[in-house]
């Protein structure tokens, strides 16, 4: 059984953000998809086994990609669906990038969909990612007063959700939006992380903590709306992390 690297609050046997490096050299995250249609919800049964124990079964036994895929697929709950993205390291060949070996990268889609805002604008700013420094600046942005893929029918008519680093916290609580999830509430990216393949030998990743502020404001909890009901004891006031 091999080991594993992940971020999770203390005394959690789980990563809660799924982000994830192993002593196999895989790394391992995903993107939560909600699913809105109850009907699907017939087929979930009890003979299932959940997210949190499949994947640590998975992050802890696979040697590959595709291993890693079969044994998270075992006893599918049908709760808490992800696209989860497996990147084998031992495929990789730095350099090479006209020498992309089999194997590389696993997509596992338990409810597939393409259409989200995020999909879209990593599907248009992918190509710009050249060096770590430049993943990192894709992975914190958000533009969402500019940005036509932030757009929504709302009002005003965009939201801070539909961003890469997305900050719902910046949305107008008077706002008016189609669904809760585009509207205002204490949710967004509260952090950034980022391995390679040099850091992945040592199970290691850059990271950077808080949510993102460029162009956007820094996170203050003196001046959040909410600072009153959610706990924050021990954390920083403003949150400007680089």
């Amino acid at each position: 059984m091999g080991g594993a690297t992940c971020n999770s609050p203390h005394r959690s046997i789980a990563s809660i953000d799924d982000f994830i490096v192993t002593s196999a050299r895989l790394g391992i995250l995903e993107t939560t998809i909600s699913n809105y249609n109850e009907e699907l919800m017939e087929y979930m049964t009890p003979q299932s086994v959940l997210c949190w124990i499949r994947s640590q079964v998975a992050h802890r036994t696979a040697s590959s990609g595709v291993h890693w895929a079969k044994t998270f697929s075992k006893y599918n709950s049908g709760t808490y669906n992800n696209q989860w993205n497996i990147v084998d390291y031992k495929k990789f060949r730095r350099n090479q990038p006209d020498k992309l070996l089999h194997g590389l990268l696993h997509v596992l889609e338990q409810l597939p969909y393409d259409k989200t805002p995020r999909a879209l604008i990593f599907r248009r700013d992918h190509d710009s990612v050249v060096d770590m420094d430049s993943m990192i600046r894709l992975m914190r942005s958000n533009n969402y007063t500019e940005d036509p893929l932030s757009r929504c029918e709302c009002d005003p008519p965009y939201s801070g959700e539909n961003a890469i680093s997305c900050r719902s916290d910046l949305n107008p609580p008077n706002g008016t939006y189609p669904f809760s999830a585009l509207g205002h509430r204490d949710h967004g990216a509260t952090d950034m992380k980022v391995t390679n393949s040099h850091l992945i030998e040592s199970l290691s990743f850059t990271a950077i903590a808080g949510p993102t502020h460029d162009p956007t404001p820094v996170f203050d909890w003196n001046t959040a709306p909410f600072r009153k009901l959610v706990p924050h004891n021990g954390q920083p006031r403003r949150w400007m992390c680089d």
